[in-house]
């Protein structure tokens, strides 16, 4: 299982956490040493957080058979309204205001470096393989497996990314997993997209 990085050049990820409206986005600037401010139309407001099932608590681990892959999850807040993630690409952040696997309703927010300078390559490059049907778990810190497949697998340009819907905090429980994707300029500040991996519930 792989957990450790190869030699890659990159740029950090950040992620700018707002709300608007009462729904919940995330503008995603992920792979660039930049951060990229809301856009001039969004307004700042309380943050919706989700209310957890009593019995839904933390995931720690995910496993992707598929990819042979298995990695350490932490949870993240936001600093300045910046969603914080793992510096290590092998290591998983997960949106701690947001849902949590098992809580019935809304989305499990997943998100991990692509690449760094540091660490080089990480193993959610080859996230844009999977495809609909590919198992997924997540594991959480009361020993429990939730299970997931994937149900989609899209490439977003920064200014497209969906941020309401996949973001949401209403609806039946799912995972959205983000990281960078498509075509990387370092002069324009790094990866021009987001590659959006959604899981259903099995």
């Amino acid at each position: 299982m792989r957990q450790s990085p190869s030699s890659y050049k990159g740029e950090r990820a950040v992620l700018r956490l707002t709300a608007a409206t009462a729904v919940v986005m995330l503008l995603m600037s992920g792979c660039s040493s930049d951060q990229i401010s809301p856009p001039s139309t969004t307004s700042p407001t309380t943050t919706t957080t989700a209310s957890p099932t009593t019995s839904a608590v933390a995931p720690v681990g995910m496993r992707l058979p598929t990819l042979n892959l298995v990695s350490t999850v932490e949870p993240v807040g936001t600093d300045d309204r910046v969603l914080q993630i793992p510096p290590k690409p092998w290591v998983v952040g997960w949106w701690k205001d947001g849902a949590r696997p098992g809580g019935s309703d809304g989305t499990v927010v997943l998100t991990a470096h692509l690449d760094s300078r540091k660490y080089g390559v990480g193993p959610f490059e080859q996230a844009k393989q999977l495809r609909p049907g590919d198992p997924m778990s997540l594991s959480d810190s009361d020993g429990r497996t939730h299970r997931y497949t994937v149900k989609r697998v899209e490439t977003f340009t920064k200014q497209a990314l969906p941020y309401e819907d996949l973001f949401r905090q209403s609806g039946p429980e799912r995972v959205v997993f983000v990281t960078c994707g498509g075509t990387y300029d370092r002069n324009n500040g790094g990866w021009d997209s987001n590659v959006v991996i959604t899981f259903a519930t099995t």
